[in-house]
């Protein structure tokens, strides 16, 4: 089927998807870049739980421990990082009072990958379900990628960034792209 537009609808098309497109970016005040880690014991410190800035609240202990259901992340003040050897991280949680909450050892290539000095906690292309009810909505696909390490000020930093494009309504053409940033303050080395 071949549908042909008059000058005046491919106009409002044009308008309705530059309208509909966008980039968007959060972050901290005075937001930083990554810095390179070079070996697990540049990771070492005690960080804030809580992130500061960023488009919604996270907590670090949310990106150590995603699926530990009875981990009540709001009560968890301070994250501790050491690195134990060359090739192993020891991560605690402890709360408000300095009783440990939760503790784990995370191993390099088992459990997480650096990669151009970055911790790659996810890289993955996002397809929406293809049910009748989301189909009416949006049609398309996109990209994330999710990646942890330190900002140039020695900050735990976490970056969540990713492009989508496709149909709205099975009608207006869609893009939008960006990136949210979140810091995660060292309290101590």
């Amino acid at each position: 089927m071949i549908v042909h537009l008059t000058s005046r609808a491919a106009r409002i098309v044009c308008a309705t998807t530059i309208f509909l497109s966008g980039c968007f970016t959060s972050g901290p005040p005075d937001n930083l870049g990554f810095s390179e880690i070079v070996q697990l014991n540049d990771l070492d410190g005690v960080y804030e739980n809580l992130g500061e800035g960023g488009s919604f609240e996270l907590r670090l202990s949310q990106l150590v421990w995603p699926d530990v259901e009875d981990l009540e992340h709001t009560q968890i003040n301070r994250i501790e990082v050491r690195a134990i050897d060359k090739n192993t991280l020891s991560v605690t949680a402890t709360d408000k009072i300095a009783v440990i909450v939760k503790d784990e050892d995370f191993v390099a290539g088992k459990d997480f990958k650096i990669k151009d000095g970055v911790i790659q906690l996810s890289r993955r292309v996002v397809i929406p379900p293809l049910d009748s009810e989301s189909m009416t909505h949006f049609l398309g696909i996109g990209y994330e990628d999710v990646d942890i390490g330190l900002d140039e000020a020695g900050h735990g930093k976490y970056r969540s960034k990713g492009v989508t494009g496709g149909l709205l309504f099975m009608w207006f053409p869609i893009a939008a792209g960006g990136s949210n940033d979140v810091r995660f303050r060292r309290l101590a080395d």
